[in-house]
């Protein structure tokens, strides 16, 4: 599978100061559970992208969610799924946000419709036997963790986030670092999408093994209470 490109904005100038994740993240879920949360994380955000977005000029808010990240050549590429959590510090000149994925299991050699429905949340289009032989590719973990941080446009529109972070899979050291794009939506910014590319024009960089590799990385989170 060819992935989609999309240009990343140039990465904004971070704030003084420091927002981490937390050093401790809790156990991930399962592969299904994973994605149950990716189906419906994508109906919720087609609802909250209806509204206006009013940024909120103070306070904090964190959110949860899954992400996948797929990389590799179409006929053997590796699609993971894992957890997403983000931090948000909001002042009225934009914030600052920072957030982990981890927890991650991985499937390799997935189908284009088998990696579509993965990377959009859509087991709608796989029959019943379809969805769980899906589910039963992701049959091991990658280890590791993938962090990111950056700063919030004041006007509410995407930014630029900082990515960096360690996987091992199947023996293979996997590296991502670069650029990728963090955006909010909902009336009181109830939804977090994160999203980034490899290829020219664009900030994602993968490697496994040392070796540069096409990537696709997409993220969901919903505020938690």
């Amino acid at each position: 599978m060819k992935y989609a490109t999309t240009a990343v904005i140039a990465l904004l100038p971070l704030l003084a100061g420091c927002m981490t994740p937390d050093p401790t993240p809790p156990p991930g879920r399962s592969a299904q559970e994973l994605m149950e949360a990716r189906t419906v994380l994508f109906a919720e955000h087609e609802t909250l992208q209806q509204e206006p977005l009013d940024l909120p000029q103070t306070g904090e808010a964190r959110y949860t969610g899954a992400t996948t990240l797929a990389y590799g050549p179409p006929e053997a590429s590796t699609t993971l799924l894992g957890e997403l959590a983000v931090n948000a510090e909001f002042i009225p000149s934009g914030g600052r946000v920072a957030g982990e994925m981890w927890g991650f299991h991985a499937a390799t050699g997935l189908s284009e419709a088998e990696q579509e429905a993965v990377l959009h949340g859509d087991m709608g289009t796989l029959s019943a036997a379809q969805q769980a032989a899906l589910i039963a590719a992701f049959d091991s973990e990658a280890g590791g963790s993938i962090d990111f941080a950056g700063n919030i446009a004041p006007d509410g529109t995407p930014f630029a986030v900082n990515v960096d972070g360690r996987l091992e899979h199947d023996g293979h050291r996997i590296g991502v670092g670069g650029v990728a794009q963090l955006g909010f939506v909902g009336a009181e910014a109830e939804g977090v999408w994160l999203q980034g590319f490899s290829g020219p024009g664009n900030g994602l960089r993968v490697t496994a093994g040392g070796v540069s590799q096409d990537a696709y990385m997409h993220g969901l989170a919903g505020e938690t209470d």
